[in-house]
């Protein structure tokens, strides 16, 4: 009778020690962990927004009531990522204002939500103003909110028409960093234009005084008219 052949230590160790077969066993497992991570991190809902535009809509005064309609910067957006989108707030920051006084006395969506934000007479050079905000949008949906800019009643004693240049960043889905709207700019309504104003500089009727404050109107507001950014149709 023939004996089963034994294999000696020799032979087998170097085909299949230990360490071999761990690593048999352990390595495609290894490989397809990684494999899946690296799947489920492709798949991972994202959030991304766009900005479809930016507007403005001038403001305008009611005489019989004495009563401001401020003007309002709008922006309207549009989730591209495939979770929805939570919009936390906004920052405008004042790039330039000027004053331009009066020189005598006289003078198709629709938005979701409307935001009231107080805007300083006589701004700091650069100051931010943050804005509370709080929408959701829906993916693949659009929204639309605005911006009603209003100068504080104390402030009013100014007599004239305040213009601003504002930019505007959106913060949303806990991002630290905001992202650019656009620029806007500002003005409350004047009671006359730079036509008027020029005409007004050079009629001899009126009284000197008169004419050199219109005159340094005049270019004050040629100065706002040079600032790029969205302005009211």
């Amino acid at each position: 009778m023939t004996k089963p052949r034994q294999w000696s230590d020799s032979v087998r160790g170097p085909w299949l020690t230990r360490e071999k077969a761990l690593a048999i066993i352990i390595g495609p497992l290894l490989v397809a962990g990684f494999t899946v991570w690296l799947t489920s991190l492709a798949n991972e809902p994202e959030t991304e927004l766009d900005i479809v535009d930016l507007r403005v809509l001038a403001g305008s005064y009611d005489p019989a009531e004495d009563a401001w309609e401020p003007p309002r910067v709008q922006v309207r957006v549009r989730n591209v990522g495939d979770q929805v989108s939570v919009i936390s707030g906004a920052r405008l920051k004042i790039v330039d204002y000027q004053l331009l006084p009066y020189c005598e006395a006289g003078g198709t969506l629709t938005v979701s939500e409307t935001y009231d934000v107080s805007l300083p007479a006589t701004p700091a050079p650069n100051p931010t103003l943050d804005v509370f905000v709080s929408q959701e949008v829906g993916q693949g949906e659009t929204d639309f909110f605005e911006f009603a800019l209003q100068v504080p009643d104390e402030d009013r004693t100014l007599a004239g028409s305040h213009a601003y240049q504002l930019s505007v960043e959106i913060l949303h889905d806990g991002q630290e960093s905001g992202m650019e709207a656009g620029t806007a700019i500002i003005e409350s309504p004047m009671p006359y234009g730079p036509d008027e104003q020029a005409a007004f500089a050079e009629d001899p009727s009126s009284h000197e005084d008169f004419r050199d404050c219109v005159r340094a109107v005049l270019e004050d507001h040629r100065r706002t008219l040079g600032w790029e950014g969205v302005r009211a149709q």
